[in-house]
């Protein structure tokens, strides 16, 4: 691979790099999905209240365990009857007795003073740590600080015991008395211990208090260790949350920011020439979610500006075309004006000349309204009207301009009313200038026929005349822009703009429009033509 190419997709790689990290949207979709995550593991610590879990749990073992030191302690002096054999089993007892990890065992004589104490560890202990540090950490860990100290409030209008030992000889005092036998309270230190008293009692007669209470800092190293369960777990989610909130977020906002930079360069002309790739509208179809559908829509919607656009500029150069002719008459007309003295020629010359106006002044004013019809049909409100109703007020219309040239005008009335949603005056400008045209093309005694019929799911209307008919190689540009094949008594008399203005308004109905010739039957049909016929199709 050339040192070029790598360099380019290098570059590409960063620029999209740096598109996204530029991107509002991707930002905050990370930034959303991180604090959601980060209030939803405040709201798991502060409704599991894990460290009352931890020391509940905690307090149910040694309550067991004190439970089980007791039976034992009674059980091995329960036949003994000497005083001094019972204290030496005790202690001897005492001092096996299994602690659990963290814990300490005290027996108190019934009077109070500590005989014999065992620890499983020596000393105390301090909170575990997680090992991780870094910002977020720190963060979190103050936030379990915080909830810690929110359990330690109810105890802080107590007096705080010296030490641990303090508040096992204080239980074991309340046991003898009867009042207490649990105990949780802080040191001055700020360690948390806990404590269960438990009399011995052997034959009715108390023969002591054993007091299991957890050494300092066991409580904290739990909670630590919790703690640290907690944030590795809040970590590892972290971590995932993160990473999908980048694809996700590359994934919607990439193609967003593809597009707007696209629709924006597209709006400044001179890219289209410098970069011509920038109006293009990505291609994201094969998406199946609504980013697909934006780029279908773009893409279709950009496709048909610069088919407006094109349409435009050739609509431009068809005027020019067609306002040259009209000029190119005048400007001979008045220059001949001006050579000729005779009477009649320049009485001639008026006359090209008032002609010539009149139809620069017809194609203008039809220019202008195809201009403005696109803009008028977006405007105007489809409503539902009996069609039928509409093409007999046509008809009654035209039947004096028929009359007067002797053509027959029929009109095919279907039996029922035929109803349709769209644009009545629109579709009557199109009815009008089909009859006009076919009884312009008829001669004395020739018929013009209007029909409708539904068939199927299609409304049809049919134009029909007995007149000469269209040349074949016709039938398709007679509805082209300035078209215009007229008798040549009739030159300059319309701006070939009819039947493009009917076309643009019946496809803004959504129907199609077409025309044919009629044949005669018998075996010359093919060459025989008997008149024209021009169909609009509308959907029903």
């Amino acid at each position: 691979m050339a040192q070029s190419d790598i360099t380019q997709k290098k570059a590409t790689g960063w620029h999209r790099f740096m598109k996204f990290r530029g991107s509002h949207l991707a930002q905050r979709i990370i930034t959303f999905n991180t604090v959601a995550l980060c209030v939803l593991m405040v709201g798991i610590l502060y409704l599991s209240q894990f460290q009352n879990n931890s020391v509940r749990d905690r307090r149910t073992g040694m309550v067991l365990e004190s439970d089980l030191f007791v039976r034992l302690a009674g059980a091995t002096i329960i036949t003994e009857t000497d005083p001094v054999i019972k204290f030496l089993k005790l202690l001897d007892t005492v001092a096996l007795l299994p602690v659990s990890t963290g814990l300490e065992v005290r027996f108190y004589a019934p009077d109070g003073v500590m005989l014999a104490a065992k620890t499983s560890l020596k000393g105390g202990l301090k909170p575990a740590d997680s090992g991780i540090t870094n910002p977020i950490v720190e963060g979190f860990k103050r936030v379990l600080s915080f909830f810690s100290n929110l359990a330690k409030q109810p105890y802080e209008k107590q007096e705080l015991a010296a030490n641990a030992h303090e508040i096992a000889d204080q239980l074991a005092l309340d046991v003898l008395n009867g009042t207490s036998e649990f105990r949780q309270r802080y040191t001055a230190d700020g360690f948390a211990v806990l404590a269960i008293g438990r009399p011995v009692i052997v034959n009715g007669q108390n023969e002591g208090v054993l007091v299991l209470s957890t050494v300092e800092g066991y409580l904290e190293q739990i909670v630590g260790q919790d703690r640290n369960a907690v944030l590795r777990v809040f970590m590892l989610a972290l971590a995932v949350s993160v990473v999908l909130s980048i694809v996700l977020a590359k994934t919607i906002a990439n193609p967003i920011h593809d597009l707007a930079e696209a629709a924006e360069a597209g709006k400044q002309a001179r890219y289209r020439d410098l970069e011509p790739e920038k109006v293009k509208i990505p291609n994201l179809m094969s998406r199946p979610d609504e980013i697909g559908r934006l780029s279908v829509a773009m893409r279709e919607m950009t496709s048909a500006l610069y088919d407006r656009i094109e349409a435009n500029e050739r609509f431009a150069a068809d005027v020019a075309h067609e306002i040259k002719n009209p000029l190119a008459s005048l400007r001979s007309a008045v220059e001949t004006l001006r050579a000729t003295k005779s009477d009649k020629s320049r009485e001639k010359m008026m006359k090209i000349i008032e002609h010539d106006i009149r139809r620069m002044d017809r194609l203008v004013s039809d220019i202008s309204h195809m201009s403005r019809l696109d803009g008028e049909l977006v405007k105007e409100q489809m409503r539902p009207f009996d069609i039928t109703q509409m093409l007999e007020n046509i008809v009654d219309f035209h039947r004096n301009q028929s009359d007067a040239l002797g053509v027959e005008l029929l009109w095919d009335r279907p039996s029922s009313p035929i109803y349709f949603n769209g644009i009545e005056e629109r579709l009557a400008q199109v009815i009008v200038n089909l009859l006009s045209n076919a009884i312009s093309f008829c001669e004395l005694n020739d018929v013009v026929r209007l029909w409708i019929r539904e068939r199927d799911d299609r409304i049809l209307i049919a134009v029909e005349d007995t007149g000469p008919g269209i040349p074949e190689d016709s039938l398709e540009t007679i509805f082209s822009r300035f078209y215009s094949q007229r008798p040549a008594g009739e030159f300059g008399g319309h701006s070939g703009l009819g039947l493009a203005i009917s076309k643009q308004i019946v496809e803004a109905h959504n129907g199609v429009i077409w025309a044919e010739n009629i044949r005669g039957s018998g075996p010359d049909a093919d060459r025989e033509i008997q008149g024209a016929r021009f169909i609009i199709g509308l959907p029903t």
